[in-house]
């Protein structure tokens, strides 16, 4: 079983017209598979962000 490690990332987005941020652990392997704006993306739907 491998071991993946992890970078702390920040993203930023709205709710409910506020500005709101969030830092998430993302693997390295996710990251190297997703772009920026996918992984956003996700967050963005995970928190119930508003679309921009």
């Amino acid at each position: 079983m491998g071991v993946c490690s992890h970078s702390k990332v920040t993203y930023y987005g709205r709710k409910n017209g506020k500005k709101v941020q969030k830092t998430v652990r993302i693997c390295n392997c996710c990251g190297a598979m997703m772009s920026d704006e996918e992984i956003l993306e996700q967050v963005s739907k995970c928190l119930g962000w508003d679309n921009e």
